[in-house]
């Protein structure tokens, strides 16, 4: 899919300039678990725990299957990332050293990094409890108890039309005003290439629109949804 093409080897690379291997160091060993069992959405984090824990189990990292090129938008050479086409047992290791495998999970909003079984079942219980711990880092948490079932979903790429979110620019000031806050920082952040008023609302006919193309669809559902719920948060 498009979304796959392009976001995959932003996830890559991101991970490479984290690390920053360069060619000297021992390469950064990636892998996915949708090549085993396609799009998982919201239980991708899980998914990739528990293949995480089998690759622990059997002290080797699992072959990425179906992989046959790497995405030319992947910067493997510069970042020294590799991807495995066959099962690779863990290098050995002197006392004094430790194996290192991450979980990073874009849906639930956490990364783990852990050694062994054990550090990887604290840090799946310290994620659940909400608890600290040294080798857990937690980007964001729900910050409304359970109990009172406040919850806003928002959509990836694929639920956008032509014309959407119009009426409501056009009859709730509290939408507009955040529709045009969305626009100024969009503007600045793709350097004036293409406006998100322009793309959202101006557009006359669907023939005009480029609602569909990859690098304009993201940016308005975005939009839509954030100002959608700061509406709905008024109301």
């Amino acid at each position: 899919s498009d979304a796959e093409r392009d976001g995959d080897p932003i996830e890559a690379n991101c991970l490479g300039r984290f690390f920053n291997r360069s060619n000297l160091d021992p390469p950064l060993l990636l892998g996915s678990i949708k090549r085993n069992l396609g799009y998982t959405e919201g239980a991708a984090g899980v998914a990739a725990l528990i293949k995480v824990a089998m690759c622990m189990y059997h002290r080797g990292i699992i072959a990425n299957i179906q992989f046959t090129s790497l995405n030319p938008k992947t910067d493997a050479q510069k970042y020294n990332l590799h991807i495995f086409q066959n099962f690779v047992p863990f290098p050995s290791v002197s006392n004094n050293e430790n194996l290192a495998i991450g979980v990073d999970s874009f849906e639930t909003g956490a990364i783990f990094v852990f050694l062994n079984r054990q550090q990887l079942q604290e840090q799946i219980n310290a994620f659940l409890t909400e608890q600290t711990s040294p080798r857990l880092s937690i980007i964001s948490r729900p910050t409304k108890p359970l109990a009172q079932k406040i919850c806003f979903v928002f959509s990836g790429q694929g639920s956008q039309w032509w014309a959407m979110g119009r009426q409501l620019y056009e009859n709730e000031p509290l939408f507009n005003k955040w529709i045009h806050l969305i626009d100024g920082e969009m503007t600045k952040i793709n350097k004036g290439e293409w406006r998100l008023l322009e793309e959202l609302i101006e557009k006359k006919t669907e023939q005009e629109s480029r609602i569909n193309d990859t690098n304009i669809a993201q940016p308005p559902l975005f939009a839509i949804q954030v100002a959608l719920a700061a509406l709905l948060v008024c109301w």
